[in-house]
Formats: C-alpha cells, sequence, structure tokens
C-alpha cells in the first residue's frame, strides 16, 4: 500500500514550535514576530510583505538579515557556532523555515 501524502504539504514539520529548534534542527512556521531558541542562542524572525526578518543580539551587537522569496538563505556565525536559516516556503505574512546549527 502507497504511503499518504501529509495533510499539506506545505505545512511545517514542526509547525509553530519553536522550543523544536532548541536542539539546533527544525522546520517551524512564522506568521508573527517569534524568538526561536537554537542551542544557547535566540534568533528573531518576522514576515512581513514576502520579506523574512531575522536577528540575533549578543555580546553587545546585532546581526540583522532580510531573506525575500522562497530559496532564501542565510549563515549567522557568532563565536565559531553557526546557523542556518532557510525559505522553504513564503507566502505573503506566513513563511516556513528551516533552521540548522552547525
Amino acid at each position: 500500500m502507497p504511503a499518504l501524502p501529509p495533510a499539506d504539504p506545505g505545512a511545517a514539520r514542526d509547525g509553530r514550535n519553536y522550543g523544536a529548534c532548541a536542539d539546533g534542527s527544525c522546520q517551524v512556521e512564522v506568521s508573527a514576530p517569534a524568538a526561536i531558541p537554537v542551542g544557547r542562542r535566540t534568533l528573531h524572525a518576522s514576515v512581513t510583505d514576502g520579506t523574512v526578518l531575522l536577528s540575533e543580539s549578543q555580546a553587545g551587537s546585532r546581526t540583522t538579515m532580510t531573506l525575500s522569496g522562497t530559496g532564501g538563505h542565510a549563515h549567522l556565525r557568532t563565536n565559531g557556532a553557526g546557523v542556518d536559516v532557510t525559505v522553504r516556503r513564503l507566502t505573503g505574512a506566513t513563511a516556513v523555515l528551516d533552521i540548522d546549527a552547525s
């Protein structure tokens, strides 16, 4: 018997459970400003008019990146620890993000 397709193929694996990112790997949906814990850091993400804004503050400095469109990618590295964020799907004010710590 063939496997059934997911109910919504565009749905994020972890939904809006940002705590799932604490282990360094997740796929989440962002449609409102969110604080996403990734290991010992926290990424702040928001979506406006088809653009994803990511920011992180550490040791008195702030890094901000803007991603436009599906497939957009950012790599943030602080003190040797990196985080990759890829926009898997972007529709209006909702984005599905793949997040992986490296």
